[in-house]
């Protein structure tokens, strides 16, 4: 169970945060050991976000590519869907804000909007800042944790994150990866509002603040790979154990309740990230960050039947266990090579 901040610690972060420039390492370094609180989480936020006393610019760009009239209207039909449960959001001022600054990042990164970005900008408006301070924050954390993902008419960036997913599940849960295949159950059909929105979609507003407290203070783009397989593992021997008409349903009623269970499955992320070969994440990065310079990507996810881990790595030690390789090539293959 997480401590109660101490004074002096508290003190020191609320004296670091108000300062004109913050010392970013040092913000990170205090809120690890004690956590962010909820009083200190709009300026901790943009520090770590990289947006802290930046000027925002909130003019629609002229002409702009990305959005058709059919895309505006899916912004405001998505904006009165946003969060209804929380009173701010029903305002008709947030909610012209939402559209409005939904609007410019589109037009200024030049991409179509994609359902699930109102989820990723809403959580700003709860910690006190101004709309400037909520546009800012909300492209930091899209240049931070999804550069490319809304990149291409086919969203191929996503794509190739679900089938990344899909390898990393059939590496430390191969029956349950294999369950699922045969049932035709696909990453992206349970799991593509987990990585759009950063669980944001799928979860109350003190989960999703929790988890990203934990996903800002690692400033890892790829960790949410890993906290995405331990909610799935959680639910390992309830899947195999389901029948197939119920288990759509089972996947996609996966998620945290409380930051008790945030805390949890950050935990089993860590594990299985240190328990990960290292050639993921550097074929993630091709796939996702990379994008169009790596397009041999496509092959390799079309093609490998599993994760492709070279004999470099194979070879090394990894938790005190040392690889092998047993060729299991037949006879005449292994005379014939």
């Amino acid at each position: 169970r997480p401590r109660r901040p101490t004074r002096r610690v508290m003190a020191e972060l609320a004296a670091e945060v108000d300062k004109a420039a913050p010392d970013t390492d040092r913000v990170r370094e205090l809120c690890r050991k004690e956590g962010i609180t909820e009083s200190l989480r709009g300026k901790v936020w943009q520090i770590l976000l990289g947006v802290h006393n930046k000027r925002a610019n909130l003019d629609v760009p002229p002409g702009g590519d990305g959005l058709t009239p059919e895309d505006q209207q899916t912004i405001k039909a998505d904006v009165a869907r946003t969060r209804q449960t929380v009173d701010l959001f029903r305002t008709d001022k947030v909610q012209a804000d939402l559209e409005h600054l939904l609007t410019v990042y589109c037009k200024r990164r030049s991409v179509k909007y994609t359902q699930g970005l109102n989820e990723l900008i809403a959580p700003f408006f709860l910690l006190g800042m101004d709309t400037g301070g909520v546009f800012n924050c909300f492209y930091g954390l899209m240049a931070k944790f999804l550069p490319n993902m809304l990149r291409g008419h086919d969203l191929k960036t996503l794509r190739r994150g679900l089938e990344m997913f899909g390898l990393l599940l059939q590496y430390h849960a191969p029956r349950m990866h294999h369950r699922l295949t045969e049932q035709g159950v696909r990453a992206d059909l349970y799991a593509t509002s987990w990585f759009v929105t950063l669980f944001a979609g799928d979860s109350s507003i003190p989960v999703t603040l929790a988890l990203w407290d934990e996903l800002l203070l690692r400033e890892d783009p790829f960790f949410v790979y890993f906290v995405a397989l331990a909610l799935l593992v959680r639910e390992e021997e309830s899947v195999m154990a389901a029948d197939e008409a119920d288990v759509m349903e089972l996947l996609r009623r996966i998620k945290m309740s409380d930051a008790e269970e945030v805390r949890r499955a950050v935990e089993a992320a860590e594990e299985f990230d240190v328990e990960t070969p290292r050639c993921f994440r550097r074929q993630l990065y091709r796939a996702t960050v990379q994008n169009e310079a790596n397009a041999d990507i496509d092959e390799m996810l079309l093609t490998a039947p599993c994760l492709v881990v070279p004999p470099s790595e194979l070879v090394q030690e990894q938790g005190g266990v040392r690889f092998f390789v047993i060729d299991t090539r037949p006879q005449e293959s292994f005379v014939r090579a």
